[in-house]
């Protein structure tokens, strides 16, 4: 992997065209380049945003503050859909009634902790074990395959 240069920000791949002879498509090669050139000025505009960006936007914002908050506004979708569904809104007014009243007897229960289970025992000690002695480990090479006293286990 390539290292990071002092900006933080990958090294550019090296840029090769393709060309699609005899392609299904006659104006792949269009597509492609545009695609390339799409991806080279974005780059530049990430790394000049990288070097000048912070110093840029507060300058931007202490000269033309509503140019500023155009920027946001900009970066922020145009249209956003929120579709509001009420599962209420098809029960009828008797079961309206019976929903609140059910609701309002399980808030009780767990306000009285009624519905809350109760767990009774005696808590005792654990009863202490002693430690198992350690075994010798195994030493590559050697005839029992454990490490004798005179020898060192690296």
């Amino acid at each position: 992997m390539p290292a990071r240069p002092k900006n933080g920000l990958m090294p550019s791949r090296p840029q090769t065209f393709v060309a699609f002879a005899g392609s299904a498509n006659p104006d792949a090669g269009v597509y492609v380049a545009r695609r390339r050139v799409n991806e080279l000025f974005l780059r530049a505009c990430l790394e000049d945003f990288a070097k000048n960006g912070e110093m840029a936007l507060k300058r931007c914002a202490e000269e033309q503050p509503a140019s500023y908050l155009k920027i946001f506004a900009l970066l922020m979708p145009r249209e956003v859909k929120i579709e509001t569904t009420n599962p209420t809104g098809s029960l009828s007014d008797e079961s309206l009634t019976l929903l609140v009243a059910e609701l309002e007897e399980r808030v009780r229960a767990k306000l009285n902790g009624d519905s809350a289970k109760l767990i009774e025992g005696k808590v005792e000690p654990a009863p202490r074990r002693k430690p198992e002695p350690l075994h010798p480990r195994p030493v590559k090479g050697h005839r029992s395959g454990v490490a004798s006293k005179k020898q060192e286990i690296t």
